[in-house]
């Protein structure tokens, strides 16, 4: 398997970083970030960031977490995190009728 690229170990650190920060701030409510801002924080350019950040939620690297308004812009921009500091998800029907079951 090929090493990670600069651009995505960058992306990666900046995004567990910013996690970290806001997980020490506010444990219980972590915000996400979004690619203009983890492009920002890591040194690189908009367009490597962009394309990176859209490669790393396909792989399962960065999660979605919400939208957030930001300025210059005329629609709210998506979130990340990683997909080590994501919430757990609330336990679904199924979850809890073949957990009753086992117990």
């Amino acid at each position: 398997m090929r090493p990670r690229g600069e651009v995505r170990a960058a992306l990666s650190g900046a995004a567990l970083a910013w996690a970290r920060e806001q997980q020490q701030a506010q444990p219980d409510q972590v915000k996400g970030v979004t690619w203009r801002q983890l492009a920002e924080l890591a040194c690189v350019g908009y367009a490597a960031a962009r394309a990176t950040v859209k490669n790393m939620v396909n792989a399962g690297e960065l999660l979605p977490s919400g939208e957030m308004p930001v300025p210059g812009s005329r629609r709210p921009m998506a979130t990340y995190l990683p997909a080590n500091m994501q919430p757990p998800a609330a336990a679904g029907l199924d979850d809890v009728l073949h957990g009753w079951g086992r117990g």
